[in-house]
């Protein structure tokens, strides 16, 4: 669990994280086929200002582009998968909304 406006970066073994709004989930470096799903749970996340800002590491992409995903729907989700048999690698998002 991520509590509200917590910084965190995603571990070896997580899969699922369950977060405040305002936090700051910074994922790890692509390995393909890696599944990651966050989930606001505050149910606050569409309020301006307190979005869950999802970052990537170095070169990775999130769907292709150089720039955080921002998960910003009331007790909205965002699976994410990892590939990296691509350059530059990519994060794949299916909102889940």
């Amino acid at each position: 669990t991520v509590n509200d406006s917590q910084t965190y970066s995603v571990g070896d073994d997580d899969v699922v994280l369950l977060s405040g709004h305002s936090a700051e989930i910074t994922l790890p470096g692509i390995s393909s086929g890696r599944i990651i799903v966050i989930k606001d749970t505050s149910g606050e996340a569409a309020t301006s200002g307190q979005a869950i800002t999802i970052s990537r590491q170095g070169t990775d992409t999130i769907d292709g582009a150089n720039t955080s995903l921002s998960l910003g729907a009331n007790y909205g989700a965002v699976m994410l998968i990892g590939d990296n048999s691509s350059s530059p690698k990519v994060w794949y998002s299916i909102a889940i909304v």
